[in-house]
């Protein structure tokens, strides 16, 4: 396994939350959440850190500008109707503010 994500979790739930520690030591592992979790369970936020990120914010609003960062934009757009309205607005702020979107409709 090359990434773990985490996303929007406490990880305090067993046994769910002992995947991130069954994953190998040189998995890289993301943890999206409002608050760094699982400090107990190994996962080290700390400046020495090496293989633990932490994005925090709001799962919809951390994974849009990922998309958009990585040029992914345009494949979650296709996307869009399948979300929920919640989401869907999210999304729809994230492309607003991303300088190379293009809807596709410019000749």
């Amino acid at each position: 396994t090359d990434l773990l994500i985490v996303a929007g979790t406490s990880l305090v739930v067993s046994p769910a939350n002992s995947v991130v520690c069954r994953v190998g030591s040189a998995c890289m592992r993301l943890i999206v959440n409002q608050e760094p979790v699982g400090e107990s369970l190994g996962v080290d936020y700390s400046e020495r850190a090496t293989r633990d990120v932490f994005a925090q914010g709001d799962c919809d609003r951390v994974f849009a500008e990922l998309a958009a960062e990585l040029g992914w934009i345009s494949d979650l757009e296709a996307q869009k109707d399948t979300l929920p309205p919640e989401s869907r607005a999210v999304l729809e702020e994230v492309i607003a503010r991303d300088p190379s979107h293009t809807d596709g409709s410019d000749p």
